[in-house]
């Protein structure tokens, strides 16, 4: 059952500006511009009267306005021509936020700020008491106010339905996605995940529930910024709020209020309606309450609203934030921030294990799942600067609770590469990239190599694969010819290390190891980790030969154990080793992980799996929309569509180019026959009974993964030549992967 529910917007509302405001001058020229500024303000109709102010010419890519400037938004306040303003935006870095809507308030304009307006609460209360003392108005994009879910919401909880509030949950996470142009967001004094997410929800629990107080904290700083991070507080009648945030993990991504008589849920992302469970007669036990048609809202159409409203200077509701309530809730992240302690449920703890010598390191490839349990080592073992080699900035994410020092290195680059290893002791590489393997990762490595030995690097350990080795059965060590398997993946691994191992003879005083992991597996891996368990959900997952295959596995953790022992052992130099825990069957390793699913997941060989693909799949769209073209009924029936000279004539001008492209918009009326023999041809397929579970098949690349081939990788040499043995055990192992697994996978 739905019920409407007249929000307070209005279409009327949204597109009403006041005609007589001057100029538009938005300070910063990021995300948040790109994606809702400058879509709100071209609905509104107010580019024309817009001036961007930005340093960087590749952070306004995409930006439009009457105007864009490069310039330091202080340059321009002090000494541009600022009369035509009356309106300025902040859409700086949270760090300049206080300074930079200061300024403009000292000019006289009305401010709207993004959040938080500033990092501590008496900042902002001083902006607060100089928009008064200015007679201006200071507002704080709190834009989820503006959506209709959280009026209905309001108006719920007004009008008692829920009966006492009792507690409120606030949970939201996934993995960082925001598509920054700078590393701002990872920056210490910029907050982290609560000061930029957790200040919206602060926000809403103010709104709907008056002031809050603070009653525990944790989150996984380590001196960088917070990723993760857990709030509880209360309000002053006494009902909990709890706030669990994530930059990591997908989180349930809701809003419940539970009363004494029924909860309010909404779906973090749906702006527009919330669901009311109860077990009142009178209410029904779920009832959606939505907004009209009317008024739904996107995000984009949030930020019209916001804009609207500061624009009028309609400040009659509580659609927009101001400078007191933003103090109120920056008392509350000082406090967060001021008693923060460590999670330990974040917090990796494994034995003493090996430690490098003091000096500076280089990590390419340090935002990647291995790369991060590297840096979290070396962050452990206090190795006091650390160089993190990123190839995106959204992959910073992952590391950015340390104290790390970023660096968007150009492996392709001999003199970048040079300048960043310059000064260094120790150099991990792990970065690869799958442009072209073959070309571009030698490449790559040949420069990093290079590179450590004209520094004077001590120690390069170069990550390789146990697919170099191939399958040959039995027992596989150090001594087995290259049999590459993972095409282009495999021939690029083995082709490097030859020329690592050629490359150690003539090395100087640099040493050159390389390492042979098999199968990777730990928190927040995906491929022997995540994935099984991702595809078994979905029911995509198959054993292969009843997984009876060989599963060379190793903890993550154990294999950050070899990387620092092969950096110091000074005999490994010129060396190759196989890194693995043990062997056991792929039923044995994944049961665990898939176990919640068993019951439904097939046993299949690899020629059944690519017979169910090829015949559950049936002819692709390629292979359909080939046959069209070739087809002589089809020729014949598109000559006699409409406007059928026309279209003749294209088609036999751009004939080549449909073939190749398969692009068939301009067909119109002429495919609905043929579509029907199709949709018959289709039907009269042959398919394979693959259970009521399974609409698609698994992928056949579970063949080359998971295979059903039994070889058994030696580490007899790691053990001999670099002391390496798995420190922490496998039941230990396993466990803390299935922890960290339960809480990613629903």
């Amino acid at each position: 059952m739905a019920a409407a529910i007249t929000s307070q917007q209005t279409a009327a509302s949204r597109a009403s500006t006041p005609a007589m405001i001057g100029e538009i001058l938005i300070l910063g020229a990021g995300a948040v511009v790109r994606r809702f500024y400058g879509p709100a303000l071209q609905s509104l109709g107010l580019l024309s009267k817009t001036t961007i102010i930005d340093t960087s010419l590749a952070t306004r890519s995409g930006v439009r306005a009457k105007r864009l400037i490069d310039d330091d938004y202080r340059t321009f306040l002090s000494t541009g021509d600022l009369s035509a303003f009356t309106h300025c935006v902040v859409a700086l870095p949270n760090a300049l936020h206080h300074d930079a809507a200061a300024e403009a308030l000292r000019h006289g304009f009305h401010v709207l700020c993004e959040k938080p307006l500033a990092m501590r609460a008496t900042e902002c209360s001083s902006l607060a008491d100089l928009a008064e003392s200015r007679h201006s108005l200071l507002a704080v994009n709190m834009v989820r106010r503006a959506s209709p879910g959280i009026q209905i919401a309001a108006e719920v909880i007004r009008r008692g339905w829920l009966g006492d509030v009792r507690a409120v949950r606030f949970i939201y996470g996934g993995r960082y996605a925001w598509p920054a142009m700078s590393l701002e967001p990872f920056q210490p004094w910029n907050g982290g995940v609560l000061a930029d997410m957790g200040v919206h929800y602060l926000d809403l629990a103010e709104l709907l529930l008056g002031p809050l107080n603070p009653v525990r904290y944790h989150d996984d700083f380590a001196g960088g910024v917070e990723s993760e991070c857990e709030f509880a507080l209360r309000t002053a009648s006494g009902a909990t709020v709890d706030i669990s945030l994530s930059r990591q993990r997908p989180l349930a991504n809701e809003i419940r209020v539970m009363g004494s008589v029924a909860e309010l849920r909404m779906i973090a992302d749906n702006p527009n309606e919330c669901v009311l469970h109860s077990d009142s007669p009178k209410l029904g036990r779920s009832l959606r309450l939505c907004t009209s048609t009317a008024n739904s809202m996107t995000l984009v159409e949030c930020f019209v609203e916001q804009l609207s409203r500061f624009l009028a200077g309609d400040i009659s509701d509580k659609t927009l934030a101001s400078g007191r309530d933003a103090a109120q809730t920056a008392t509350l992240i000082e406090w967060a921030y001021d008693n923060r302690r460590s999670s330990q449920a974040h917090t990796v703890i494994t034995a003493a294990g090996p430690r490098l010598s003091p000096g500076k390191v280089y990590v390419t490839g340090a935002t990647g799942f291995i790369g991060s349990h590297l840096i979290a080592r070396l962050h452990r073992d206090g190795v006091s600067e650390v160089t993190a080699g990123y190839h995106s900035r959204v992959g910073c994410a992952s590391i950015s609770r340390f104290p790390v020092r970023y660096h968007a290195t150009d492996l392709l680059n001999m003199a970048h590469v040079r300048e960043v290893v310059r000064g260094k002791r120790y150099v991990f590489h792990l970065a690869y990239g799958w442009d072209d393997p073959e070309a571009v990762n030698v490449k790559r490595t040949r420069n990093v190599v290079n590179a450590a030995i004209a520094e004077g690097v001590e120690a390069v350990v170069v990550l390789s694969t146990m697919y170099v080795l191939g399958r040959p059965g039995g027992v596989v060590n150090e001594n087995c010819p290259y049999r590459p398997i993972g095409g282009a993946y495999g021939r690029a691994k083995a082709k490097m290390e030859r020329w690592c191992l050629q490359r150690a003879r003539h090395s100087g005083k640099t040493r050159i190891v390389l390492l042979l992991p098999t199968c990777v597996y730990g928190p927040r891996g995906s491929t022997y980790t995540q994935q099984p368990a991702s595809l078994a959900r979905e029911g995509k997952f198959c054993w292969i030969d009843g997984g009876s295959g060989t599963a060379n596995v190793t903890y993550v953790e154990n294999l950050v154990d070899a990387m620092l022992l092969a950096a110091v052992v000074e005999e490994a130099h010129g060396r190759r080793f196989i890194i693995n825990d043990e062997c056991l069957t792929w039923r044995e390793f994944l049961g665990p992980v898939v176990e919640r699913w068993m019951d439904s997941i097939p046993s299949m060989d690899a020629a059944t799996l690519a017979r169910v693909n090829a015949t559950l799949r049936g002819p692709g769209l390629r292979d359909i929309l080939r046959s069209a073209l070739r087809s002589a009924e089809f020729r014949s029936t598109a000559k006699r569509a409409w406007l059928a000279y026309r279209r003749r004539l294209a088609y036999m001008r751009h004939r080549s180019r449909l073939f190749s492209r398969l692009r068939l918009n301009w067909l119109g009326p002429t495919i609905k026959k043929w579509a029907s023999g199709a949709a018959d041809y289709l039907q009269a397929s042959p398919r394979v009974d693959f259970g009521p579970r399974f609409s698609d098949p698994p992928p056949l690349w579970l063949v080359d993964v998971f295979s059903g081939a039994k070889d058994f990788f030696s580490a007899e040499r790691a053990h001999r030549e670099l002391g390496w043995k798995p420190a922490v055990p496998s039941e230990e192992a396993r466990r803390r992967t299935l922890t960290w697994l339960a809480g990613v996978i629903e």
